[in-house]
């Protein structure tokens, strides 16, 4: 029964997966990121990151860091978007739905942290196109977190929440 109910989820996320409708091409784009841990006592982090969507992958790359006075902190993402569709048509405003994997590093008043985890993601893409210049997409998400932190303690579940505001260009390749 667990392997049948495991063999329909994947089916089914691989299938609708097709039904995504984002841009075709090369989307390069950087972002505002902002995160907090929920549990621990952990704190909130703001950092930049880069956006990077390859044609010839089905998912959305992301690198993010945070640089505070007493906490450093680098995190690299990859998001596969289950649903892209539109929720606007006539002003081409998108929501999209998907799920990824992280994993990160980082400093905090001299202690390694190391961890990584699940994502979901959920979020509002606009998408402008010109005559004479490359599509360019607006995006805001929600990404809720839950994974594991191997060091300097062992935390499980060990979790967070996060916004993402960026811009992306989309070129032809």
């Amino acid at each position: 029964m667990k392997k049948t109910l495991l063999i329909i989820i994947l089916s089914l996320t691989i299938t609708i997966g097709i039904f995504a409708d984002y841009p075709d091409g090369l989307g390069i784009g950087v972002k505002d990121s902002w995160g907090s841990t929920w549990v621990y006592g952990g704190g909130n982090g703001r950092g930049l990151g880069l956006s990077l969507k390859t044609p010839d992958l089905p998912f959305f790359c992301s690198i993010r860091l945070v640089i505070q006075k007493s906490y450093f902190s680098l995190a690299v993402s990859g998001d596969y978007y289950l649903y892209h569709n539109p929720l606007v048509p006539d002003i081409n405003l998108h929501w999209y739905l998907g799920f990824g994997a992280e994993v990160g590093i980082g400093t905090e008043e001299n202690k390694f942290s190391f961890g990584t985890g699940i994502r979901f993601i959920v979020g509002l893409s606009w998408q402008v196109e010109f005559t004479s210049f490359p599509k360019l997409e607006l995006f805001l998400h929600l990404i809720p977190r839950l994974g594991v932190q191997f060091s300097p303690s062992f935390l499980f579940p060990y979790g967070g929440y996060g916004f993402d505001l960026g811009v992306r260009i989309w070129l032809d390749v």
